[in-house]
């Protein structure tokens, strides 16, 4: 059984859940089930948290970086973060992050990979790029905003 929100922390620094709704302080709950954490994260992404951009032509809706690290500390306030691999060719950046997370039963963590082109006309540099991109698919391999990666008929 998922724990109910009012017994959730509030997502550090703005007292607020991840629906804009101010929250009551309370101690936060440092060891969760895995089970239920990852009920948490598995729910859809607010509308409101999302946004759109035109990739190759074709419009994408993702949840922003930031937006993600804020929904992770709301959901698993004890997650960790690391870059454990970058890799730099003649045309790309490859960055590899690893994501923990403290639950009852022990840490356990997922990795994924980024890459962008050295040579690229988008917002931000390469390799926070990349860097971002693998943040987003390692939080998305424990389940946060992984229905946005569905093809929609």
């Amino acid at each position: 059984m998922a724990t109910k929100t009012e017994d959730r922390p509030p997502v550090p620094g703005n007292g607020t859940q991840p629906n804009g709704q101010a929250k009551e302080k309370k101690e936060p709950q440092m060891s969760r089930s895995l089970i239920d954490i990852l009920d948490d994260l598995q729910k859809p992404v607010p509308q409101r948290l999302l946004k759109d951009k035109v990739l190759k032509g074709n419009k994408i809706t993702f949840v922003p970086w930031y937006r993600v690290v804020k929904l992770m500390n709301f959901y698993c306030p004890s997650w960790e973060y690391e870059v454990t691999d970058k890799t730099i060719t003649s045309e790309y950046v490859m960055i590899t992050v690893r994501i923990w997370i403290s639950a009852e039963e022990g840490r356990f963590f997922r990795e994924a990979t980024g890459i962008e082109p050295l040579k690229t006309n988008t917002f931000g540099d390469p390799t926070s790029n990349a860097e971002s991109m693998a943040l987003r698919r390692a939080c998305a391999k424990w389940g946060l905003g992984l229905d946005l990666y569905e093809k929609k008929d």
